[in-house]
């Protein structure tokens, strides 16, 4: 089906990121309003996931003949967001056809890897845990689970260009008079990204803590890195804003540079950048000779001593 391509309003994008560090958030709903799917209400954690799953209907106002989307979060202890399609067969079919084909907008304005899984529902009844969980598409293994909460880490800062094209990053004059002194007398530079400006400053050595930043610094050679360090234990939006920065500073940066990403062991992987091991090992060569037709022994003739015929 193809897509609608719809934007995803600023308002829903806010709550959604506020809702993996807020674990109180059951679900949040939206809507298409226009060009954009917009945020419409949220939901709190109820005694248990398959009743505030089947009191969706109610809690979250879901109309007989008007869809709609529901951000469930189906987890317990880690967040698993499930993409709930409301689409009832009673609603009017060029709605029906929008709300359908807005599904793949929706996650990729939100980030992908958030959702586990999506899910259509066409009437009252399959919107209860019973049949959500009996439909073809089963629950989660636990295999399954945590290749998500793998993919969860990778992506969850990376909400695409089409999402965050709204947020323009700007240079501060303090980092951009740096970057020219890095181009004349190279320097340990620590770059961070505050109200959509990225600001600089020089440090005499990298530091490991709980919060994004990106390290500029000079390697062996000609070489210059730029390294995005994303420690796991910082908070959902940090990792949004600097993922989503990094294209946008490599392109501002006015010289050649290697870039690399770093989440742990901060200063054993800043060395193997800056100087990486060389292999000192000495090759044998094996003397190349000229290769014989198999089934022979090579066998050495004497020279025959010429004699004149006799007369």
């Amino acid at each position: 089906m193809a897509r609608a391509y719809l934007r995803i309003d600023e308002g829903l994008r806010d709550c959604f990121v506020g809702a993996q560090e807020d674990l109180s958030v059951r679900w949040v709903s939206a809507r298409i309003e226009g060009e954009e799917v917009a945020l419409r209400a949220t939901g709190k954690r109820g005694n248990s996931t398959s009743e505030d799953f089947d009191a969706l209907i109610e809690t979250a106002e879901l109309a007989p003949n008007e869809p709609g989307f529901v951000l469930f979060d189906a987890g317990d202890e880690t967040r698993q967001w499930l993409l709930v399609a409301w689409v009832p067969d009673t609603a009017a079919p060029r709605l029906k056809m929008l709300y359908s084909s807005s599904r793949e907008d929706l996650k990729t304005g939100l980030g992908s890897g958030y959702f586990t899984r999506d899910y259509c529902a066409n009437a009252t009844a399959d919107l209860t845990w019973a049949q959500l969980t009996h439909t073809t598409e089963k629950p989660l293994t636990e295999t399954e689970i945590l290749m998500n909460e793998e993919k969860l880490l990778e992506k969850e800062t990376s909400i695409k260009a089409s999402g965050m094209a709204s947020v323009p990053f700007r240079v501060s004059p303090a980092l951009l008079a740096l970057f020219e002194q890095f181009e004349t007398t190279p320097c340990k530079i620590e770059i961070t990204v505050e109200n959509e400006t990225f600001d600089g400053a020089v440090v005499e050595d990298f530091r490991e803590d709980n919060t994004p930043k990106f390290l500029l610094f000079p390697a062996d050679g000609d070489k210059r890195f730029l390294v995005y360090f994303c420690p796991d234990a910082a908070s959902v939006k940090q990792k949004m804003v600097y993922s989503t920065a990094k294209a946008t500073l490599i392109s501002l940066v006015p010289f050649k540079l290697q870039s690399a990403e770093i989440r742990s062991d901060l200063q054993y992987e800043l060395t193997q950048l800056a100087h990486p091991a060389e292999d000192k090992r000495e090759l044998n060569h094996a003397p190349i000779s000229k290769p014989q037709r198999p089934g022979r022994a090579s066998v050495k003739r004497k020279p025959k001593k010429w004699t004149p015929a006799p007369p």
